[in-house]
């Protein structure tokens, strides 16, 4: 997917991308009115083995998902349902490199009602899922719910 195609996913869901000039990277967020926010709390020692079944839960939340940087030259990759677990090994591989702003990643479902940020906050300030669907955030809830996940839900009313 080229930063084109990106940006029109992002104008017909709703999603905005900060300002370039504002030297935040490619900060996304939800422009409409009513909006789900989870944080899901992770420790160093949820890793690798709960940090991959809470993966496992936001990612049926979409039949696919665009992974993009947040900083530098515009990355981005598509990858569906039947490459999720391949998603989640590789990225396991890398969690302990996301060490600076420079290494963050966002997850938008490709039907554009959520966004994950995988960041170098991760242990310390938790997973951010952001929802413009309560049904997808729902059921991502419950899913975390099962398997015993820490997590808080805030709903946002502009």
């Amino acid at each position: 997917m080229n930063q084109n195609e990106f940006v029109q996913k992002c104008n017909q869901s709703g999603i905005t991308i900060a300002d370039s000039l504002l030297g935040i990277g490619r900060e996304l967020s939800f422009e409409n009115l009513l909006s789900r926010t989870m944080v899901v709390s992770l420790r160093e020692s949820d890793f690798p083995d709960l940090w991959q079944n809470t993966m496992k839960c936001i990612l049926k939340g979409d039949s696919s998902w665009i992974q993009i940087n947040r900083h530098g030259e515009f990355l981005a990759s598509v990858f569906k349902e039947s490459e999720e677990d391949e998603f989640i090994e590789q990225f396991s591989e890398r969690m302990n490199r996301i060490i600076s702003a420079g290494d963050d990643r966002y997850l938008v479902g490709i039907r554009g009602d959520l966004i994950v940020t995988l960041d170098h906050h991760i242990f310390d300030d938790g997973m951010v899922i952001y929802s413009s669907s309560v049904g997808a955030i729902s059921n991502i809830l419950t899913d975390l719910n099962e398997i015993g996940a820490e997590f808080a839900l805030y709903a946002t009313s502009r």
